[in-house]
């Protein structure tokens, strides 16, 4: 499937009103050494902020289509860009394997992003500040390294949701056992086959706790089905690498929200605690109940986590005088 860089064959009829495309949204690539990022934003005329989303695993932008409904930025005067990370959603796939998340290496990634901060979003007074950036598990987890080893003073403050700082109960003898197969040769293999059916990320079992595979039905993105052994291996040396103590020491005073999933069965909450512990200016709230993707989530826990979001931005963010 080609990148789309705008949604002429595309029919979002299917879906309810609020996961069509934002008024104004515009998509766009950007390119970094061959690797094609898609991007979408919108920037209002005389806009008075600046929020960056930085998506999770497997998921694409279209994703976050509620969300910037919900939000109307248009009105607000509040600019927004959003990104595909590399080898998911609209962006550029590892030719071998353009069904499964793969990786070579997680600092691939954070230069990525390091890329979309200095030549989209704040390329030719594009974005304005204060800028607020929201990240979602694996998302958050390139944010937070990215922060530790080139603090930002673009970045007037940060909401990472479920980050991916470690991951739910994995055993060292079994983190150890993973690491054999990319050593074998066997990097671009399957691990993992998703089902959301029977997934524990959210509880919805409605339009949104499917809107990955409605919005890959309808020819938005191609679907990924799974992850390599490649991408675990790379997850797991990247976690290690981040708690190295001149990293911690690194980390910058950021005025930061951090959202745990009280009921979470694929990130680490202890390891969430920690990066908090060590995030100065940092806060932690918890959905009670919750699974790991809380956007997806039911109107139960869903509705206090973008209250809580849209409450940070708005403390961080100038309002439309």
């Amino acid at each position: 499937m080609q990148q789309k860089i705008n949604y002429d064959d595309v029919d979002f009829s299917s879906l309810d009103e609020r996961f069509h495309p934002p008024q104004h949204f515009t998509l766009n690539i950007t390119k970094r050494r061959g690797r094609q990022l898609r991007y979408g934003h919108i920037v209002p005329s005389g806009a008075k902020g600046t929020i960056v989303i930085i998506p999770g695993n497997q998921e694409p932008l279209e994703k976050y289509f509620e969300f910037i409904n919900e939000l109307n930025p248009w009105d607000r005067r509040w600019a927004i860009f959003i990104y595909d990370l590399y080898d998911q959603g609209g962006s550029g796939r590892f030719t071998r394997s353009p069904d499964l998340v793969h990786s070579n290496g997680f600092e691939d990634d954070i230069l990525d992003l390091e890329h979309i901060l200095d030549t989209v979003v704040f390329d030719e007074r594009r974005a304005a500040r204060p800028c607020v950036v929201i990240a979602h598990s694996k998302g958050g987890h390139f944010l937070a390294r990215y922060l530790a080893r080139n603090p930002d003073m673009r970045i007037t403050a940060s909401c990472l949701t479920t980050p991916m700082m470690g991951i739910y109960k994995i055993p060292t003898w079994l983190r150890h056992l993973l690491y054999l197969p990319n050593e074998m040769g066997l990097s671009e293999k399957r691990i993992t086959k998703a089902d959301e059916s029977k997934s524990q990320l959210t509880h919805d079992r409605g339009e949104r706790g499917t809107i990955r595979d409605r919005l890959a039905h309808i020819g938005v993105y191609e679907r990924t089905t799974g992850m390599t052994f490649g991408w675990v291996y790379h997850a797991l040396r990247s976690i290690h690498r981040f708690y190295r103590p001149s990293n911690l020491q690194n980390l910058p005073f950021t005025q930061s929200l951090i959202i745990k999933a009280g009921n979470e069965t694929i990130v680490d909450n202890a390891a969430i605690d920690h990066l908090h512990q060590h995030l100065k200016g940092s806060e932690v709230k918890t959905i009670e109940g919750a699974y790991h993707d809380i956007w997806l989530e039911s109107d139960e826990y869903r509705t206090p986590f973008i209250k809580a979001i849209i409450d940070f931005l708005e403390k961080h963010l100038p309002q439309r005088s």
